[in-house]
């Protein structure tokens, strides 16, 4: 089992987390993208890989719409490029929501969305 910070929940795999907890995908066929940590792969970290986000980012296959939420202080500058690289040639609509903040490199990240929505206490750095 991978260890990590990044998800893609949809409808199926929602259901079948057996938690403590429940996450609901209130908007139908629309993947949720949760990159939460640290940018790159490193000995000390569990952060979000650019090559497992790719396979991740595959798994969803073609949609019209993905949502994406970022709360992350930055990392690895060419992990970040190429995350930002593979969401920038994806076809779908892309929301993005910063949840607490978008740092560094995760601020690049956060302007493949189509659409970048914070609340008034988020930070984009």
């Amino acid at each position: 089992m991978r260890l990590g910070l990044f998800f893609v929940l949809n409808a199926e795999r929602i259901n079948s987390l057996k938690k403590f907890w429940q996450i609901k995908n209130s908007a139908e066929n629309v993947p949720e993208i949760l990159l939460y940590g640290d940018i790159g792969e490193g000995f000390f970290s569990e952060g979000i890989g650019a090559k497992q986000f790719a396979e991740d980012l595959k798994t969803i296959g073609p949609v019209s719409e993905l949502d994406i939420r970022i709360n992350s202080p930055g990392g690895s500058v060419f992990e970040g490029l190429a995350i930002y690289n593979l969401l920038k040639a994806h076809r779908a609509e892309k929301t993005v929501y910063i949840d607490g903040m978008a740092g560094s490199i995760a601020s690049v990240i956060a302007m493949a969305g189509n659409k970048i929505l914070m609340p008034e206490n988020a930070g984009l750095f």
